[in-house]
């Protein structure tokens, strides 16, 4: 590279670093980030992901295997194997989080002392920078990979072109903000790409080592990943031609990619849980499902086609608009091809591999990014190189911010908006004011926000969901259980405004603010009262305004949980034949979606028994803690 271009790269890539790093603790975590960090928690404390922490299983996952041994538990948790192993997902992001945990003097919790949160805010942004922290050096080594398989591959204009996509693009600047396994799957599967291209290519020993050792971390990183990349090893092998001659270094590659996977596998028990929950494919209708995400990434789909018809049209054609191009787009198109047949592959992967609680539609960017990226440089390199020397890098960086804005949805945030609390640290903000909870006190917790309670207190939250009603109703000790499912969402200010107008009212702003603040919470707390419980602070007597606003927000909520994204969008697999009617049926249809999810809400929660007599306190959030008595006590 010339000074200039050194120069270029060092900036676009410094830029691209702070805006992963940049405010790192804000937002607070959401709940699979803590899901991560308590599984490196158990690093720290038994050398291993295991499936127990604080004392408690672990529950993170959709509930399909029954628990018939346990007297609390209904269900076991399908993520962990029956030797005590994370198996759903890869080790190598968690121990990455654990040092990290180390390195900042972060040590596990320990069960003892009051029942009360032990962390201040300022220590629970701590431990969530510390949990973020691998996932931006993850997030750079993604960019650096990608700059230079993108430069060896196709050249220079490619490799800033993808330097620029990847450092941009939102969904790929956000996985390298959270504390999960996302970043280093992108950066993996990059490095998976480029030493397999350097392994067809070179045909060294060297080449079969490096690329295995990529291969063998992918796999403890994203096993879906993983056997995409599989595939994709064995077709290139297939094709290649003068195989013998290559063989000694396919041999070195094969085996050291089975070292490093088969023996965890025969130890974890990765293969019995392998199947524990369902697939999602026979869930899905067609064509509908199967569609979903070609169809967000339409411009992305047409762009590359183009690119790959255009380069086909090169290489074949007698006759070509601009011969002084033509080698340009002609050179690209077998390595481009073989990009174009990874996605193919890789998208065929996610909808026939995925479980169904898995099978987020987004997701499937994780393992189609790296391939994405690289393809989408590949044509932008190509439509460069047809300018002339002087243009081809200018040209090159404006083809990636031209495209930049259709290959990501989502706004480009490096910092939160507003600095704010999150509803667990809220909850756990209320707990610690209202003193000590009651030695023997059970913690529970709607899914998945246990986890972040939990990751956020020091304190032993479990969720809700796998316990027995029979348990629940004999347990003689006290419970707290925090509902922080919100049903509705609050309206728009300028409904409180219109209604608050036709109502003979004149509200500015900040008043109109203020009363639907107010109201916003009211539904959870009549919720709490038809569950029999009874409120810290009585309900009041509303006017005819605050009556109407009330009835509309309840009009209005079913559309308000399909305003970013329908269900049926988001997850078919598991939200087909369920309608929602507001936000406090997510969690029971999402995690009791195999165990008929309306029979256990309502009157049939187990939760339910517990709460008649129970002091409900609704929070701000809309989140309700309900704090049980003693069963001798509520007697």
């Amino acid at each position: 590279m010339s000074r200039i271009e050194r120069l270029l790269f060092v900036l676009i890539l410094a830029l691209a670093a702070w805006v992963r790093a940049n405010d790192l603790g804000a937002p607070a975590n959401w709940v699979d980030e803590s899901e991560s960090c308590i599984n490196a928690l158990t690093i720290l404390d038994e050398g291993v992901p295991k499936s127990t922490y604080l004392g408690l299983p672990i529950y993170e996952n959709v509930l399909v295997e029954p628990w018939p041994e346990s007297e609390e538990y209904e269900f076991r948790d399908s993520s962990y194997s029956r030797e005590g192993y994370a198996v759903y997902h890869g080790w190598l992001p968690l121990y990455a989080i654990a040092a990290s945990f180390a390195a900042f003097g972060i040590e596990p919790d320990r069960l003892g002392g009051e029942l009360a949160p032990r962390f201040s805010l300022d220590e629970m942004r701590r431990r969530t920078v510390a949990g973020r922290v691998p996932s931006v050096l993850f997030g750079v080594g993604f960019l650096v990979v990608v700059f230079f398989a993108a430069r060896e591959v196709f050249g220079r204009e490619a490799a800033f072109a993808a330097l620029l996509l990847a450092g941009f693009t939102p969904p790929l600047v956000r996985y390298a903000r959270e504390a999960r396994y996302y970043s280093a799957t992108l950066c993996l599967a990059a490095l998976a790409i480029w030493l397999l291209w350097r392994l067809h290519e070179r045909r060294r020993a060297r080449d079969g080592l490096l690329a295995a050792l990529a291969y063998g971390a992918l796999f403890h990183t994203h096993v879906l990943s993983f056997a995409i990349a599989a595939v994709m090893s064995v077709l290139v092998f297939v094709a290649a031609r003068e195989r013998r001659a290559r063989l000694h270094a396919w041999l070195v590659f094969g085996a050291v990619v089975t070292i490093l996977v088969v023996p965890f596998v025969l130890w974890t028990g990765f293969l019995e849980q392998a199947g524990a929950v369902p697939k999602a494919w026979p869930l899905l209708a067609w064509p509908r499902d199967y569609l979903l995400f070609p169809r967000e990434k339409l411009p992305y789909v047409v762009f590359v086609a183009a690119g790959l018809a255009t380069m086909l049209w090169a290489r074949r054609a007698k006759r070509f608009p601009l011969e002084s191009a033509r080698e340009a787009w002609s050179a690209p198109l077998r390595s481009a091809s073989a990009l174009a047949v990874w996605l193919l592959v890789g998208y065929l992967a996610f909808v026939f591999v995925t479980p169904a609680a898995s099978f987020f539609v987004p997701r499937a960017t994780i393992a189609l990014a790296a391939p994405a990226v690289l393809l989408a440089a590949a044509v932008i390199g190509a439509f460069a190189r047809s300018f002339t020397p002087q243009a081809r890098l200018v040209a090159a960086l404006a083809g990636a911010l031209v495209l930049r804005p259709f290959v990501g949805s989502g706004e480009l945030r490096w910092s939160a908006s507003e600095p704010k609390l999150s509803h667990a640290q809220t909850a756990l903000v209320h707990l610690g004011a209202r003193g000590p909870l009651a030695p023997g006190t059970r913690l529970y917790a709607a899914p998945n926000e246990h986890l972040n309670l939990t990751f956020y207190s020091g304190l032993p939250f479990q969720s809700i969901a796998p316990i027995r009603r029979e348990f629940l109703s004999r347990h003689p000790g006290p419970i707290l259980f925090v509902d922080s499912m919100v049903g509705q969402e609050p309206i728009p200010l300028e409904e409180v405004m219109r209604l608050a107008a036709e109502h003979g009212r004149t509200l500015d702003l900040a008043a109109a603010r203020a009363l639907r603040d107010e109201l916003w919470v009211r539904p959870a707390a009549v919720r709490a009262l038809e569950r029999g419980a009874v409120l810290a602070e009585p309900l009041r007597e509303l006017e005819a305004l605050e009556r109407a606003l009330l009835a509309r927000q309840a009009e209005i909520a079913p559309s308000r949980v399909t305003r970013l994204r329908p269900p049926l969008d988001d997850n078919p697999a598991i939200f087909r034949g369920f309608e929602l009617a507001d936000w406090s049926e997510w969690w029971p249809i999402f995690f009791w979606r195999f165990v008929d999810p309306r029979s256990r809400m309502g009157a049939g929660a187990n939760i339910a028994p517990r709460l008649i007599g129970a002091r409900a306190t609704v929070l701000a959030s809309s989140w309700t803690v309900f704090e049980c008595a003693p069963l001798d006590a509520a007697r």
